[in-house]
C-alpha cells in the first residue's frame, strides 16, 4: 500500500480498490505526507536567514565602528541605528516564519493523524505513520 516516488521525493499511498471517502481521506494523508519535508525546508531556510541577519549585524556594527571614526558621534550612531534596523527587522521575519513553520508542521502531524484514524485502510498503518523514527525519515 505504501509507496515511494523518489522523482517527487513525496510518499504515495495507493488509493485504487477503496470507496470515495476513503479515496478522498487517503489523497489528504498522501498530501500530508508529501507536505512534511516542505516543512522541514522552512524551518531550514528560516534558520538560515537568522543566521546570516546575526552575521550581517555583526559586520554593520564592525564596518560602523571603523569607518565612522571621523565621523561626527551624531552622525556615526545614525548610520549605525539604520543599518542595524534593517539587520534586526529581518532577523524578526526570519524568527516568525521559524515559528510559523513548527506550527504549520504540528498542525498538519495533527490533521494526519485525524485523517489517518477515520480512514480504516489507513488505520492498520497508524503505528507505521505515527513512529517518532519513521516519520524523520520521511
Amino acid at each position: 500500500m505504501l509507496g515511494s516516488d523518489f522523482s517527487e521525493g513525496t510518499p504515495r499511498i495507493a488509493n485504487e480498490g477503496f470507496d470515495s471517502s476513503a479515496r478522498d481521506l487517503i489523497r489528504a494523508v498522501d498530501r500530508q505526507l508529501g507536505d512534511v519535508p516542505r516543512f522541514e525546508l522552512a524551518f531550514s531556510d528560516a534558520l538560515a536567514l537568522f543566521d546570516f541577519c546575526t552575521e550581517r549585524r555583526n559586520a554593520v556594527r564592525a564596518q560602523t565602528e571603523s569607518i565612522a571614526e571621523g565621523l561626527e558621534e551624531h552622525t556615526r550612531w545614525q548610520h549605525l541605528n539604520e543599518a542595524m534596523r534593517k539587520a534586526t527587522a529581518w532577523q524578526h521575519i526570519a524568527g516568525r516564519e521559524g515559528a510559523l513553520s513548527i506550527w504549520d508542521f504540528g498542525h498538519n502531524i495533527h490533521q494526519l493523524f485525524i485523517n489517518t484514524r477515520k480512514c480504516s485502510p489507513l488505520g492498520a498503518l497508524e503505528h507505521v505513520l505515527f513512529n517518532p523514527v519513521h516519520i524523520l525519515r520521511l
